[in-house]
């Protein structure tokens, strides 16, 4: 269609308006630059799409123009929304299509690539995080403009958004797909993505959305822009949740508020805990009412606010910065590197219980005659028996196991692994009760190095009689995360104790592979149980972990 000629009026002398390159192509029609005219462009409407219904909202739009003019940058124009400027003919005086501000892709990106850490640096943007609060800004001022002249964008989201990345303005296309206003009726927008439609918009047709429907739309936005991305009701939940989107929106399972939502827990990558209480409180207002969302002009000037608020960040002041409440980022940053250390621990951990599980176990009498193997469980006061709770390089007794040990439980989960290869046969009891009995009763028949004992996962032993309730050096000085959680809390520690032992009762049912099928997988739960590390407060997880493994040991038990 290059080189086409079309007509900026319907009168014979009319200005005639020549099609340049083709700089796109949509459902609706295709977009050109004009001949002659730099920063215009023209849209020129398929043959038989409703023609008649487009030219009405043309000239709506055109009657009642939102006050956006083009911000000038180094003798550059930048638009900030494509707004019909004139009608255009064909030959026969019919309506075609119209002219618009030329929004210049080459200078202006997809709100998409602002949203990630990888796509900006992909596209070349600032990582700065006070630029994102910038753009949210300018996002929220150009809607504010929209919204006073009566207009709704409704289709509103990431991928329909643009924006300049040297000036953080917006650049809004297709703006003749939204709802206009017109003189005596709407002229209604014809689609909404999933996602962003707000709750009480759910089945409601696109023509029947106003601007309730864009204010929750901004305010997704506006989130995903201040908290790494993430949307709104993103987050983690009980598997039996919906896992896309749009079901948790219409769920409510918005975890990120000042008041908590059943079932609803925030994403590992959030910050939204360093925001101003009065940021909070707009998104609650935004995410948790129907009739009380903040307006585009609220949000604008609450991040006026914010821009004059940032605190760039001692370490990182060219990427990260805060509101005063301390750096998210470097928050974020330090669970990232202690979640992928404790991953590499549980990995070391599982391959060592696999390896201690195949192990042969030595028969009475092997090695030197009459002689304990080293690191024998024992629970004699023989001075080779090491103690529950001792760790490598330690002397027997010189150390007492804190209540809850859970190296004496995973020797009693080991040991039907062992039993397997033949040499004890799968008939000794582990429960709790007759511990010391069970273990004295193997003490000639079986050893074990304590090293293997103390690398594998942890699981949870009521502390035996006589034994020290806490070690002398307190919960802090004990290894592991989970060890010093359960130190520190009585009532996770106590359902510890009950799945270990309900563990010992189902195990005592079983013998042969039967035994090491639900000893495998109790040694999977226990790595699994370890991924309550990523949660901004482990504990909630940590009881939900251990009342369903309850209830699984209870289903086990009785089969």
């Amino acid at each position: 269609m290059s080189g086409v000629t079309f007509f900026a009026g319907q009168d014979p002398g009319a200005r005639r308006i020549r099609l340049g390159e083709r700089l796109g192509e949509g459902a609706a029609g295709t977009v050109h630059t004009v001949r002659g005219q730099k920063g215009v462009a023209a849209k020129i409407y398929h043959p038989g799409k409703g023609l008649d219904g487009l030219e009405r909202k043309i000239d709506a739009m055109l009657a009642r123009a939102p006050k956006l003019p083009p911000v000038d940058h180094e003798g550059v124009a930048y638009p900030q929304i494509a707004w019909p400027q004139g009608k255009l003919y064909d030959g026969r005086g019919k309506f075609a299509g119209f002219l618009m501000p030329e929004i210049d892709f080459s200078r202006s990106t997809s709100l998409v690539n602002l949203l990630q850490r990888s796509s900006r640096r992909a596209e070349g943007l600032s990582d700065y995080y006070g630029y994102r609060v910038l753009v949210a800004r300018n996002l929220a001022s150009v809607f504010a403009q929209l919204h006073g002249a009566g207009h709704h964008m409704i289709d509103m989201k990431p991928a329909n958004l643009r924006f300049y990345p040297a000036l953080s303005w917006m650049a809004v296309v297709d703006a003749d797909g939204f709802s206009i206003a017109g003189r005596s009726r709407r002229l209604p927008a014809d689609q909404v993505s999933d996602e962003y439609i707000a709750p009480e918009s759910w089945r409601r047709k696109p023509a029947e959305l106003g601007e309730p429907q864009d204010l929750f739309g901004l305010a997704v936005i506006i989130f995903q822009l201040l908290n790494n991305g993430l949307h709104p009701f993103a987050g983690s939940g009980d598997a039996s949740q919906a896992s896309d989107l749009q079901s948790r929106v219409l769920a409510g399972l918005y975890g990120y508020g000042l008041t908590r939502v059943d079932g609803a827990r925030p994403g590992a990558a959030s910050i939204h805990k360093t925001f101003r209480r009065s940021t909070r409180m707009l998104f609650d207002r935004a995410f948790t009412t129907t009739d009380d969302r903040p307006s585009a002009a609220e949000w604008r000037d609450h991040l006026d606010g914010l821009v004059g608020m940032l605190i760039p960040c001692e370490a990182k002041p060219l990427e990260h910065a805060h509101f005063g409440g301390g750096c998210g980022f470097c928050a974020h940053e330090a669970r990232l590197l202690s979640a992928a250390a404790t991953h590499r621990e549980r990995e070391r951990r599982r391959a060592s219980a696999r390896a201690a599980a195949r192990r042969p176990v030595p028969l009475h009498g092997s090695g030197t005659p009459g002689a304990p193997w080293p690191g024998a469980v024992r629970r004699g006061g023989g001075a080779s028996a090491a103690p529950w709770g001792s760790h490598p390089g330690t002397a027997a007794g010189s150390a007492t196991p804190r209540p809850g040990s859970r190296v004496a439980a995973l020797v009693s989960i080991l040991l039907p692994l062992m039993a397997l290869s033949g040499v004890i046969g799968g008939a000794a009891s582990f429960s709790r009760d007759n511990r010391g009995a069970n273990v004295e009763s193997l003490d000639d028949a079986f050893a074990m190095e304590s090293s293997d004992i103390l690398s594998t996962a942890p699981v949870s032993l009521e502390a035996s009689e006589g034994e020290a309730a806490v070690a002398s050096d307190g919960c802090a000085s004990l290894s592991g995360w989970i060890e010093r959680r359960l130190c520190e809390r009585p009532q996770l520690a106590a359902a510890e104790r009950q799945v270990s032992a309900q563990f010992d009762r189902a195990a005592a049912r079983r013998s042969g592979w039967s035994r090491r099928a639900l000893t495998d997988e109790h040694l999977r739960w226990l790595e699994q149980q370890g991924r309550c590390v990523l949660m901004p407060d482990p504990d909630p997880c940590l009881a939900k972990s251990y009342a369903e493994r309850l209830a699984v040991l209870q289903e086990r038990e009785a089969s």
